[in-house]
């Protein structure tokens, strides 16, 4: 059996360092941070968790196998972010990540032959996960984000409930010009 290679997702800028802001309760302090640029592998890794190779392996799998059917429709999710925190995810590893992800959608739809399915990427709107909390500010911009939304920020259940309703027909989809369900508007 051949071994398995790790990889690992990093979230840092590409191309030049990062400037963040962050603020703590215990000890109470706020400060700034910089985060330097990511390397080639870190990026590369990072497509590599994220970028959706096995979405692609697992649906061809299942196409190999007649296991998929005919107008199936598979959904990764995406994440495009604001503009404060574009530096670490659209324009960093998380971006070009996500940007191959979206790119993956594309040439699945052409995969499974005779079979006739949908790909599509999903962004939702923001929510405080473990994975977030390792992406500098991002609980910071969740909580002031709850306080400008107030009630019409959905919870992670209600954006699922939504993505079904879209997928299903029960609801027409909301995507935008890139081709992307769009839950966080």
């Amino acid at each position: 059996m051949t071994p398995i290679e790790p990889w690992c997702a990093r979230c840092p800028p590409a191309g030049r360092s990062a400037r963040y802001g962050r603020r703590r309760e215990s000890p109470r302090e706020a400060g700034c941070f910089w985060i330097d640029p990511a390397t080639d592998a870190e990026k590369a890794d990072t497509i590599k968790v994220m970028g959706g190779e096995d979405w692609a392996r697992w649906v061809d799998a299942l196409a190999a196998r007649r296991l998929l059917r005919p107008g199936f429709t598979t959904v990764a999710l995406s994440y495009i972010g604001s503009h404060l925190t574009s530096q670490i995810y659209r324009q960093g590893t998380i971006g070009a990540a996500k940007a191959y992800l979206e790119g993956t959608a594309l040439t699945i739809e052409g995969v499974p032959s005779g079979v006739g399915g949908r790909a599509l990427t999903s962004v939702n709107g923001a929510a405080v996960t473990q994975a977030s909390t390792a992406i500098p500010g991002t609980a910071l911009y969740t909580s002031l984000l709850r306080g400008v939304l107030g009630g019409t920020m959905q919870s992670p259940i209600a954006q699922a409930v939504d993505m079904w309703d879209q997928l299903t027909g029960a609801h027409e989809p909301q995507l935008d010009e890139e081709g992307r369900l769009r839950l966080d508007r």
